[in-house]
């Protein structure tokens, strides 16, 4: 969704969801769209992700007052620390949100790319609420 009006994207955009474009419109993401309805930011009607587990964990953080990214090209979420304002830091850690099982091979290809990016990776299972899991990879000498 593509945010038009300036006030609307700058208030989207201080608090820590959409991107800004070049051509000074906020883009938004279906998770951030959601989130945005919910919190009241923006008007329209919630669509079918307010139920999936992924906005579960991603609202989870936002209320806690962490800067989430959706991955564009994975099924990660990027978490900056709380505090986070544009421009000043990256994420640090990948979250990839787990329904069902997870097979040994899924998880080494993600410590993997985790590895690549210098960031920390935590596995989210759902329960009542978010269960958050990180995993480190240890090399002993």
């Amino acid at each position: 969704m593509l945010i038009k009006d300036r006030e609307t994207g700058r208030r989207l955009i201080e608090n820590g969801i959409g991107k800004e474009g070049e051509d000074g419109y906020v883009e938004l993401t279906p998770l951030e769209v959601e989130y945005a309805i919910e919190e009241g930011l923006i008007e329209g009607e919630n669509g079918d992700v307010s139920s999936s587990a992924r906005y579960a964990v991603y609202k989870y953080l936002m209320d806690k007052g962490y800067i989430v990214r959706e991955c564009s090209d994975s099924s990660f979420l990027k978490v900056s620390s709380r505090g986070y304002r544009k421009g000043e830091e990256r994420s640090t850690t990948l979250i990839r949100v787990v329904e069902g099982n997870i097979k040994k091979e899924e998880i080494i290809e993600d410590m993997r790319v985790a590895g690549r990016a210098r960031k920390g990776l935590v596995y989210c299972f759902m329960e009542e609420k978010p269960v958050l899991v990180s995993l480190v990879r240890k090399s002993f000498p």
